[in-house]
């Protein structure tokens, strides 16, 4: 009930829920509501970007779909204290130091706080969009604990470029492979800017050959319009069970999208 009251509410009064991936370590433990398709959910990264432990990680139980869609500082974090609060580590008189993923949400909460206020006709699929594809992805950290990785509202205030979908989920491929069929996803760049943007376009991620493919390594997306890649999945690949993902990457001098994908 509470998912779909996250996506009646989305949808109704254009509101982007911004919710906690949870604290429960291991695989498939995104909680509920951040299991919503259209909410931001928010894993917890420490202050070296490094993953935390105990940040909740997907894929999402239901479909294998990505979960966290994002990450932000959530490890020893000092804020103001309530004055009924009575968790945490005090620091001084009022404030308190606390880990969890529901102190990584408010960071990503407050970036999308600010790029609403600098776009304010965008819808709360954009905003998300924006988030996800200017965030700055760790090489040490699987897609489903990262999803696109550490946000960074500092590039996302000066990047109008982002994808549709923001991330690819291929689901959950059940064994022997040997029947199964090539999927293949469309990924739409619009480019909200006022020039044209030609893109590089990569896979980034320890991807084992001949599991994902590209259609084009290079893009270019007309000011105020769109442009469109094939990103295709291949599990009749020769390669062992279990989690595959990275990073779709497209860049341009000093513009990054990053779109994670995983089967």
């Amino acid at each position: 009930p509470i998912e779909a009251a996250v996506e009646r509410i989305t949808d109704e009064f254009g509101a982007l829920f911004v919710i906690s991936a949870g604290n429960d370590y291991g695989d498939d433990t995104i909680n509920s509501p951040g299991s919503a398709d259209s909410a931001l959910t928010v894993g917890a990264v420490d202050k070296s970007e490094n993953l935390a432990v105990f940040s909740s990680r997907g894929p999402r139980t239901s479909d294998g779909a990505i979960k966290p869609d994002i990450t932000g500082p959530g490890v020893d974090i000092v804020a103001a204290r309530s004055k009924d609060g009575y968790i945490g580590t005090p620091v001084g008189d009022s404030h308190v130091s606390l880990s969890g993923t529901s102190m990584a949400a408010p960071h990503v909460a407050g970036s999308a706080a600010i790029l609403a206020q600098q776009h304010p006709t965008w819808t709360p699929a954009e905003l998300k969009a924006a988030l996800m594809a200017s965030a700055k992805p760790s090489p040490e950290a699987g897609i489903f604990g990262q999803g696109a990785g550490r946000v960074d509202i500092g590039r996302a205030v000066n990047q109008g470029v982002f994808t549709d979908p923001p991330s690819v989920s291929f689901g959950r491929q059940l064994w022997p492979h040997g029947d199964d069929t090539p999927d293949a996803r469309t990924v739409t760049y619009r480019n909200t800017g006022t020039a044209d943007v030609t893109l590089a376009l990569s896979l980034t991620g320890n991807l084992p050959a001949g599991l994902f493919s590209l259609s084009a390594t290079s893009l270019t997306v007309p000011a105020g319009g769109t442009a469109s890649v094939r990103l295709t999945s291949d599990t009749r690949a020769n390669v062992p069970d279990g989690y595959q993902g990275g990073h779709l990457l497209a860049t341009a001098v000093d513009l990054r999208v990053v779109t994670p994908f995983a089967v």
